[in-house]
């Protein structure tokens, strides 16, 4: 989930690790991740600057430049990751292989409103825009897209062989350790 779709400090978390590299940066030329704080916990804030400065991890000029290109664009990307993953998600339904997709944002997932009450104000915005463009009440959230294989150990192969051909723009597909449940990442 990229800072766009969802705001923990908003929802009262201790403390929000983001991973730059990927989606922020958005080109993945650089290495870095971010530790944020919220104002409450000042205390850590201090702390946390002290020792970034006190061991060296400051990023260089350069690789602030580029990550803050990237997320100038982040929203776009976002935007469109969401959509590609939501189109997924139902053809993914729509697949004999797969007895169950997980996209909390689908109108069928058990925890939609979950999903719904846990945007960010800014992705709340948007989706409420999507939503009143798909009849059956689902948004995009986010592009990762997990699914379940119905049982048999031939299904995940069938299954591969004749789905990922058609669905060149997948950036990466993920096999969990077990063999029914599988999982892609949808990039635009």
């Amino acid at each position: 989930m990229s800072p766009f779709y969802s705001s923990p400090l908003l929802q009262d978390a201790d403390v929000v690790l983001h991973s730059l590299t990927k989606y922020v940066n958005g080109h993945s030329d650089v290495a870095m991740g971010a530790v944020i704080p919220p104002a409450r916990h000042a205390a850590l804030r201090e702390r946390l600057a002290f020792h970034q400065n006190a061991i060296g991890a400051v990023p260089s000029a350069y690789d602030t430049w580029m990550v803050q290109r990237g997320a100038k664009t982040l929203h776009l990307l976002m935007k469109e990751h969401g959509r590609n993953a939501l189109l997924v998600a139902r053809a993914l339904e729509n697949s004999p292989y797969v007895g169950e997709v997980v996209y909390p944002s689908r109108a069928s997932h058990p925890r939609h409103e979950l999903a719904r009450q846990s945007l960010s104000p800014h992705a709340a915005c948007f989706v409420q825009a999507e939503t009143e463009q798909n009849s059956d009440g689902s948004f995009p959230y986010g592009g990762m897209d997990s699914f379940r294989i119905r049982v048999g150990l031939e299904e995940p192969q069938r299954f591969l062989a004749e789905t990922v051909p058609v669905l060149p723009d997948l950036d990466e597909f993920v096999i969990a350790d077990r063999p029914e449940l599988l999982g892609l990442a949808v990039r635009l």
